[in-house]
């Protein structure tokens, strides 16, 4: 493990830290349901009935 750390180095640690910062945004980009345009209340009710989910991977947007 120690070789790892030594091995890494700032900029690989900050490589490693955008690449997963790239990932996340994708993630979140495909998988939380739009929202735009709905009210607070609108949001609430769909949560409460079980409706407010992700699109089905594949989708796109």
């Amino acid at each position: 493990m120690l070789a790892l750390v030594s091995a890494l180095t700032l900029g690989g640690a900050t490589w490693v830290y955008a690449l997963v910062h790239v990932i996340t945004r994708i993630v979140i980009f495909f998988r939380v349901p739009e929202t735009d345009g709905q009210s607070l209340d609108a949001v609430q009710q769909s949560l409460r009935r079980g409706t407010f989910l992700p699109r089905p991977l594949g989708k796109g947007a």
